[in-house]
């Protein structure tokens, strides 16, 4: 029997991401390269998946530039905020909320207006990068499940 496409790429998303997670064509790489190191069988299961994503989330190469690319864009100060925000989004699944990320950035910015400024700033640029979206319950999650479990290991 020929596979889906659908059933494809529930194998490639693994046990934990679902399917309306995006995986970065980069990402998508990285898996379908750890799922050929670990070649156990012609069609991946779902352990062949979850084992592919460990092994890709231990290669930090994979995933530096990300890191990087927020100080280039950023600057020193506002990189450390921006971590913080992509910090607080990795934590529930859902993502964080618009609040949340208020609340939070009150610290680093007490005047309201450069704060409300600076946090569509930073959710401007980190969207537009790819690292975050915007969902329809007002909150921020990864575009990337694979991002959010390397940022959460990380950055956590």
């Amino acid at each position: 029997k020929q596979k889906t496409a659908y059933e494809i790429g529930v194998r490639l998303v693994g046990s934990e991401m679902c399917i309306r997670d995006r995986l970065i064509p980069f990402h998508l790489q990285v898996l379908v390269c750890e799922l050929v190191r670990c070649k156990r069988s012609l069609i991946p299961r779902l352990e062949d998946v979850d084992a592919a994503v460990e092994a890709a989330l231990c290669h930090k190469l994979y995933f530096a530039t990300w890191n990087e690319r927020l100080h280039e864009v950023f600057g020193r100060a506002d990189a450390e905020v921006a971590r913080r925000v992509l910090t607080a989004c990795a934590h529930p699944a859902r993502g964080a909320t618009s609040s949340t990320l208020q609340t939070m950035l009150a610290h680093a910015f007490p005047d309201p207006v450069e704060r409300s400024d600076k946090q569509r700033w930073i959710m401007d640029v980190l969207e537009n990068d790819g690292y975050l979206e915007p969902t329809s319950e007002q909150r921020w999650r990864f575009r990337s499940a694979l991002l959010r479990r390397y940022w959460q290991r990380r950055f956590s």
